[in-house]
């Protein structure tokens, strides 16, 4: 299969998939628990009074509040209307998806990447749901396209600033963005220092300090008060398996193996108890994928944020793990290696013939 004809598959799949999320939010499923309680915070304060810790163990991004507000005050309080922030950012993670899949895996790759992707079921539930999870999803997808722009030698100056309003907007926007952000800085910032880019090391230490005081600011001064007012969340059985062990580091391997291939890797679907081993399977044998020399750069872009997740998991601030909407700004890391992987497999079935199936950008 050439590149032409790969792409115009993936276009086929990101219509039919972009119609399938529309039919999805025209359903009008009613509020689930959650969103029922995201509904009456809405419902019982004004804009200045969702700053203050919410009800019901219910914690959300500043911004995300505001903007569903926002709807809730211009279109009134239908599930509808609530849910069309989702709806539309999950709309745009489709499109970015595709885009990203195929600008580092041109090919049968990018393609069987986006194919998992488009048919997988939790990026597409909370792409009409009442929750911010869509927000951690479309956040990440734009601060990596950004950071991969950001990356080329014929970058322009509106591409740094596009990288840094993406890492700024993740602050209000969505709380795990700033593992994907913390990551792709920490990748440019090593290239340029490599690479002796002093007018980039210049440019991303401006970003990184202006990125870093807004996240200071947003963690002390409202997302600290809203977890200590839910941090009994923490001590539910849902929850507990999700943090380290920390008093039996010798159980981490097994605890970290058996939270990768859980639900953390459901994609397309999955499940606990080592629900998503295949995905698991798959994501590992895409590691392979790419030519040596771009290697380490696009798996360190793409998998760093776990490293950060792992270290506030270590700290009992965010969960590693234990569901899919956690871990979400992983997606896609995860549906584009898995992809990579299962091309790798074909490749030596005899299915497909070596080439584009395994061209790659050499970053």
């Amino acid at each position: 299969m050439d590149l032409a004809r790969a792409r115009r598959w993936g276009l086929a799949l990101l219509a039919l998939h972009l119609a399938w999320r529309a039919v999805r939010y025209a359903l009008d499923f009613p509020l689930w628990g959650d969103e029922a309680f995201v509904a009456l915070n809405l419902d019982a304060r004004d804009a200045a009074g969702l700053f203050r810790p919410l009800e019901y163990g219910q914690i959300a991004p500043l911004g995300w509040l505001w903007l569903v507000d926002a709807m809730r005050e211009g279109f009134g309080p239908h599930a509808w209307a609530l849910r069309l922030p989702a709806f539309l950012a999950g709309c745009a993670s489709a499109v970015l998806m595709f885009r990203l899949c195929f600008r580092l895996a041109p090919g049968v790759g990018g393609l069987l990447g986006f194919a998992i992707f488009a048919a997988s079921y939790y990026p597409m539930r909370h792409g009409a749901e009442l929750k911010p999870y869509a927000f951690d999803l479309l956040l990440a997808l734009l601060i990596l396209g950004a950071a991969l722009r950001a990356a080329e030698p014929t970058r322009k100056a509106q591409d740094w600033w596009t990288f840094g309003l993406a890492c700024w907007a993740g602050v209000w926007f969505s709380y795990p963005s700033l593992f994907v952000a913390a990551a792709a800085l920490a990748m440019l910032g090593g290239r340029a220092m490599r690479r002796r880019e002093r007018p980039a090391l210049a440019v991303l230490a401006t970003i990184g300090l202006l990125w870093g005081a807004s996240a200071a600011w947003m963690l002390t001064q409202f997302a600290a008060p809203h977890a200590a007012a839910a941090s009994w969340l923490n001590e539910m059985a849902m929850w507990t398996p999700a943090f380290p062990p920390l008093a039996r580091p010798w159980e981490w391997p097994w605890w970290l193996l058996k939270s990768h291939a859980g639900y953390m890797s459901a994609y397309p679907s999955g499940g606990r108890d080592f629900g998503s081993s295949l995905t698991l399977l798959l994501i590992v044998s895409g590691v392979g994928f790419w030519r040596p020399r771009a290697r380490a750069w696009t798996l360190g872009i793409l998998l760093l944020p776990l490293a950060f997740n792992f270290g506030a998991a270590l700290l009992g601030k965010y969960p590693y793990g234990g569901s899919v909407r956690v871990s979400i700004f992983m997606a896609p890391a995860f549906c584009l290696l898995a992809g990579c992987g299962l091309s790798i497999l074909l490749v030596r079935c005899g299915a497909a013939r070596r080439g584009p199936q395994i061209a790659c950008l050499a970053l």
